[in-house]
């Protein structure tokens, strides 16, 4: 039977989705990484700036020293920040990969692409609901922004969980074989 017009068009998406989950989890991956680096140039900013605050000895200086305080605020992250994003970075590749079998399941009509797809947009959904809360308590305005990406993550998911759910699926039935029914028999 041949493949429906949802079944190619939620397979190419989830695809592309699937790949920028890959890539957005290696990065969480990365972050206690990214997270020390950040540490490490706020601590030499602010260095650098006092340095040069106290060989100028120039009053005009001063709004340079609130800028790095107030960078520092933006950008301190509690302890558990690079743990969670590690967990859920490990979690979210391994759901990516699913995600993208599943969509390609999806391409080739096979009945186990739709249950997989099923189960792989929800935790994709699950994964961005559990990281917009942590940045929510993480406290950084830098993390402010995820928040929209995440919302994004969830509409998106649930259009396409919405598309299969109520899309006809009588391509991805598997095709009757009757026992015995064939000529001599």
């Amino acid at each position: 039977m041949k493949r429906p017009t949802w079944a190619t068009a939620v397979g190419i998406i989830g695809i592309i989705l699937g790949c920028m989950s890959v890539l957005g989890s290696c990065q969480s991956l990365m972050a206690p990484r990214i997270i020390a680096f950040q540490r490490e140039m706020m601590s030499t900013m602010e260095v650098a700036v006092e340095r040069e605050m106290q060989r100028s000895n120039a009053p005009q200086q001063v709004p340079a020293r609130e800028m790095v305080t107030m960078m520092r605020q933006m950008m301190d992250m509690p302890d558990w920040w690079g743990t969670w994003n590690v967990v859920t970075g490990g979690i979210g590749l391994i759901v990516a990969v699913v995600y993208i079998t599943a969509c390609v399941r999806l391409l080739q009509v096979a009945p186990s692409g739709i249950s997989l797809f099923y189960d792989c947009a929800g935790a994709r959904i699950l994964l961005s609901i559990a990281n917009g809360g942590a940045a929510l308590f993480a406290a950084p305005v830098v993390l402010w922004g995820v928040i929209p990406a995440m919302g994004f993550s969830v509409a998106v998911h649930a259009v396409l969980l919405l598309v299969v759910a109520t899309a006809d699926k009588t391509a991805f039935r598997p095709a009757a074989t009757t026992a015995g029914a064939g000529p001599g028999a």
